[in-house]
């Protein structure tokens, strides 16, 4: 067995199989584990990468209006607001949301 990190800031994540044949995708948190199909995991990365590349995307739009138009603080922040309010609704039905909760016992062997 790989030895990680004690580390409970950092998500580790491992291939494996079960007894089955099935793939599985292990997925570690501080003290929770989860068992998790591999297109699941494909489509959190993918909402992972989606919410880095919209996180710099409002970083370029509040600058420009902070610095290039002069807005002030709270006109900016509103602004930011309402466009994360609008990428939400328009991502809602392709959002998935992951519970790490306790591993599937069944599924170890």
């Amino acid at each position: 067995m790989i030895k990680k990190p004690n580390d409970p800031n950092t998500i580790y994540i491992t291939s494996g199989v079960n007894s089955k044949g099935k793939p599985f995708c292990q997925v570690e948190w501080g003290t929770k584990k989860a068992q998790l199909d591999p297109d699941d995991v494909r489509q959190m990365a993918l909402d992972w990468l989606g919410a880095a590349e919209a996180a710099e995307h409002d970083a370029a739009v509040f600058n420009e209006l902070r610095e290039g138009m002069g807005l002030d603080l709270e006109t900016a922040g509103a602004f930011i607001y309402v466009l994360r309010g609008r990428r939400l609704r328009r991502n809602v039905e392709k959002t998935a949301t992951f519970s790490l909760g306790g591993v599937d016992e069944k599924d170890q062997t």
